[in-house]
């Protein structure tokens, strides 16, 4: 997100990236933040967080998360894809799961 609205905001990537990591770091679902590179914002989930609500998602089904926010607005999806140069092993999908 950093990099992406870095440019409009008339930032540097690293400098929102911290900043977002720091509002991003309050969070109660969130159990550490940390900034990486030119501006990657990486995070680690509290697990208790989401298994609490997890019969409220298995009640909910298919339509957990359901709601009109941001409809018809334009999204960045960012997607885990292997190295399509070296041979796919299970530490590939550990990083689609896990991340690093």
């Amino acid at each position: 997100a950093a990099m992406v609205l870095a440019k409009p905001a008339g930032a540097k990537p690293r400098d929102l990236a911290e900043k977002l990591a720091a509002r991003l770091s309050t969070e109660e679902a969130v159990t550490e933040v940390s900034v990486a590179g030119p501006g990657f914002i990486n995070l680690r989930l509290d697990p208790a967080f989401w298994v609490a609500r997890l019969p409220e998602m298995l009640r909910a089904g298919a339509s957990y998360g359901a709601g009109d926010l941001g409809k018809g607005e334009a999204v960045n999806v960012e997607y885990v894809s292997a190295n399509p140069t070296g041979p796919m092993h299970v530490g590939h999908v550990r990083g689609a799961v896990f991340g690093d």
